[in-house]
């Protein structure tokens, strides 16, 4: 039964996604060319949503497994690599 719930989920989020024109090649090409922000926006609304979230996973007192993870240095090339490759692709 979770496997469904997952899977629906999964097809939810997914349909959030693309009408929000995430997956839309126009979309990122704009964000990249600070043409549309909107992308941008998106974004923030995530990490907003996902930081309050965990704020209050943490603050119910409730035993979790979000635990913070460790940072390597090759963290900040990877993802400059994987930007620059995502820029470049325009996907």
């Amino acid at each position: 039964m979770a496997r469904v719930c997952y899977l629906l989920f999964g097809v939810l989020f997914g349909y959030i996604l693309h009408q929000a024109r995430v997956t839309d090649y126009d979309a990122i090409v704009g964000m990249f060319l600070i043409r549309d922000l909107h992308l941008m926006g998106v974004m923030g609304v995530a990490i907003g949503v996902s930081a309050v979230g965990l704020f209050l996973l943490r603050r119910s007192g409730r035993p979790n497994e979000v635990k913070p993870k460790p940072s390597h240095r090759w963290i900040m090339l990877a993802g400059a690599l994987f930007g620059a490759g995502w820029a470049l692709t325009g996907a």
